[in-house]
């Protein structure tokens, strides 16, 4: 079996105790590694470009995961 990934990302906030719905990327990863790697940059891209104010106010974070799908044959 062959599978491909796709980047499902969440911002949330530990003040308010919740999270945004997430955002699944319409790009599809041929590895694990790829999306995973994509994932940390984008976090961290998106947190650095927050206002500090409201980052460290509201306490944001985000989180993500690689959701893994079955390629279909070729």
């Amino acid at each position: 079996m062959i599978f491909e990934y796709v980047l499902a990302f969440s911002i949330c906030s530990f003040v308010e105790k919740s999270c945004l719905d997430e955002k699944i990327y319409k790009t599809k990863f041929p590895t694990h590694k790829q999306c995973a790697i994509k994932g940390y940059e984008d976090s961290l891209n998106f947190i650095k470009n927050l206002e500090t104010k409201f980052a460290n106010d509201k306490k944001i974070y985000v989180t993500f995961t690689c959701i893994e799908l079955e390629k279909p044959n070729a």
